[in-house]
Parts: C-alpha cells; sequence; structure tokens
C-alpha cells in the first residue's frame, strides 16, 4: 500500500495552472505572449540582478 501523496496546496496550484492554460486553449504561443504582456504591465515586479564575474 502506497501513502496519499497529495497535498492541498500542490493540487489546488495544479488546477490552477490547468485552467489557466486551459483558457489559452493549450498553446505555448498564446501562453507564453499572456505572460509576457502580464509582465510589461508590471516592470517594477520584475529582478534585475548584475551578471556574475566568470570563474577562470
Amino acid at each position: 500500500m502506497t501513502p496519499d501523496l497529495s497535498d492541498p496546496i500542490v493540487d489546488e496550484v495544479r488546477a490552477i495552472r490547468e485552467a489557466y492554460a486551459a483558457s489559452l486553449d493549450h498553446d505555448p504561443a498564446a501562453i507564453l505572449a499572456d505572460l509576457c504582456s502580464r509582465q510589461a504591465q508590471h516592470p517594477k515586479r520584475l529582478v534585475s540582478l548584475a551578471p556574475r564575474p566568470v570563474d577562470k
């Protein structure tokens, strides 16, 4: 017998992700375009890190 490994929070996130993808007909290009437009609406929420020096 295997233990029940379901987590209600993970299940909820997966359901939301599935509903979001379904709303865009599971089209990767449409999902990317939607995420990019959402990102452009909130530029202050983005994190830009300085490049790390290359170790030689």
